[in-house]
């Protein structure tokens, strides 16, 4: 079966996200480094000494920085295997981006309390349309066309091809 125009419209969708994933991850790595050379520990030392902490690493924003922007690097490159994968029919990785939608869904709606009104319903709307596409009726056939059954039986996207 070829391969529907909805799933290469996650595809594309999916590795623009990731690209901008990777650059917010390459500015935090950046600003983790510019924070250790500022100096600014010296002055978080000082701020948490004169408020009587003194258990606390005065390094800890650029290191927390620093493991953050790692953290989203590693998330862009699944992001990108997981897209790999779904353009050739893998039943998991319709899966992992479901749950990476999930996420992004969650963290998207918590700008709604900071008053982020246009961006929440902006990122709201995408991420409702990627899951519409990726469990439409074509890309679950194309799924059920390319993965091999799933082990002990079939599963809700065998007997949504079935019918």
């Amino acid at each position: 079966m070829k391969r529907p125009v909805t799933v290469t419209l996650v595809a594309v969708l999916q590795v623009l996200a990731a690209v901008v994933v990777a650059v917010t991850a390459f500015d935090l790595i950046a600003d983790a480094f510019e924070l250790a050379k500022a100096g600014v520990a010296t002055g978080v030392d000082a701020a948490l000494t004169a408020q009587g902490v003194v258990d606390i690493d005065p390094g800890m924003p650029a290191q927390s920085t620093f493991v953050a922007g790692v953290l989203l690097l590693a998330l862009a490159f699944g992001r990108l295997i997981a897209v790999a994968y779904l353009v050739q029919g893998r039943r998991w990785a319709r899966t992992v981006l479901t749950v990476l939608i999930a996420v992004r869904l969650a963290g998207g709606l918590s700008f709604l309390f900071r008053g982020f009104i246009l961006r929440t319903t902006l990122l709201v709307a995408v991420d409702l349309v990627l899951l519409a596409l990726l469990y439409d009726r074509r890309t679950g056939d194309f799924i059920a066309s390319r993965s091999p059954p799933a082990p002990g039986g079939t599963g809700l996207a065998d007997s949504v091809v079935g019918r």
